[in-house]
């Protein structure tokens, strides 16, 4: 079966498979990433414009 993937008509070989599933999980987690940095800068921007809110009065 294994020499089927690799030579059959299918076109890819079964580390093409394992590849685009690490590609997946990478971007997953830049995905996540993204989102918690995001959230932790709006949490800085409102806890700076709280500060700056009472500097002014």
């Amino acid at each position: 079966m294994l020499q089927y993937l690799e030579h059959g008509t299918f076109g890819f070989c079964i580390l093409d498979v394992l590849a685009a599933v690490f590609a997946a999980g990478v971007i997953a987690a830049g995905v996540l990433r993204y989102r918690v940095l995001r959230d932790r800068k709006r949490e800085l921007e409102d806890e700076l414009s709280s500060k700056m809110a009472d500097k002014v009065i």
